[in-house]
């Protein structure tokens, strides 16, 4: 079984492609401002045939974990 591999899109969204079933997943960067510019918070959302699978996911690392489980599991 091989692993699914992340792609950067350069334009704040990364592909999650899974090599078994030939599946994509969209990581989509999110950026939320407060009332100060220092206020900046980063959040994720995944996308799969552009559905929204999840979102608020504040850790990266997480967000492609679950899009590569996700995918392992269709």
């Amino acid at each position: 079984m091989k692993k699914s591999k992340t792609i950067n899109n350069q334009d704040g969204t990364w592909t999650v492609f899974d090599p078994n079933n030939r599946t994509t997943a969209t990581i989509i960067k999110i950026q939320e401002f407060g009332f100060l510019s220092s206020n900046v918070s980063t959040r994720y959302r995944i996308d799969v045939k552009g559905k929204t699978i999840a979102s608020m996911i504040e850790n990266f690392q997480t967000a492609k974990s679950v899009a590569s489980n996700h995918l392992a599991a269709i």
